[in-house]
């Protein structure tokens, strides 16, 4: 959270601290961020509500995947619907020779290789994988 909102080498700080993201005050302290949003629970990451605003109390809450994804932004990235993650998952064979390749299944999708690369390992969409 912070390195993403506050260092420039960071390669997710075009979407936080370029975009204006900050941290609160109270939340430059571990102390102060554990008081405000306690113990992070098991398969939750920290998200803010509908991608905006700052981190800071009342704009944020431990979340699952699956809710950041529902309520998130894409920063730029297209959605991928469950017919094309069902279609990569039938397509796509790990190293063989036959089915098509993620890197060339995402570009056709315009998402990246990670977002499709998750969807169908099932660590994004494991309602279906």
């Amino acid at each position: 959270m912070h390195q993403r909102c506050s260092n420039a080498k960071n390669i997710r700080f075009e979407h936080y601290g370029g975009k204006n993201v900050r941290v609160c005050p109270e939340w430059q302290s571990f102390e102060g961020f554990l008081q405000d949003m306690g113990q992070r629970p098991p398969g939750t990451t920290l998200g803010r509500f509908g991608d905006r605003g700052d981190y800071e109390p009342g704009n944020c809450a431990w979340q699952s995947s699956e809710e950041q994804a529902k309520h998130g932004s894409t920063n730029g990235r297209a959605r991928l619907t469950e017919e094309q993650v069902l279609c990569a998952i039938a397509l796509y064979k790990p190293k063989a020779r036959r089915g098509c390749s993620l890197k060339n299944m995402a570009a056709e999708l315009g998402v990246s290789f990670c977002t499709l690369d998750y969807a169908v390992r099932g660590v994004t969409w494991r309602q279906i994988a």
